[in-house]
């Protein structure tokens, strides 16, 4: 299974995410903010960005993808063996596309 997201999506997605660093709990900044900006829903921690999910960071990180992993993902793709999934949308979008294609 491949899940299919532009970078563009991917670093919007990923850069968004902000974590306590008490009880931590993960948010994320348009999908699933606290109730107050910067502070966890849950024990009132100031919520923080981890160094990975920086924008700067997660292009390096697909960047790399690219050049170790891509090839491998292609090399199974042309024989069958990997299943590509759009993860475009909400999770439970994600979830009924993934098990409609395991379900084949």
């Amino acid at each position: 299974m491949s899940y299919d997201l532009p970078i563009d999506k991917v670093v919007a997605r990923l850069s968004g995410r902000r974590t306590c660093p008490g009880c931590k709990a993960v948010f994320h900044v348009d999908a699933r903010p606290p109730k107050a900006a910067g502070i966890c829903d849950h024990c009132s921690g100031s919520l923080y960005q981890r160094e990975d999910d920086r924008p700067e960071s997660i292009r390096v990180r697909m960047e790399a993808y690219e050049k170790s992993t891509a090839p491998l993902a292609h090399f199974y793709r042309q024989r069958n063996l990997l299943v590509s999934i759009s993860a475009e949308g909400t999770p439970e979008e994600i979830f009924s596309r993934t098990f409609a294609a395991l379900s084949r």
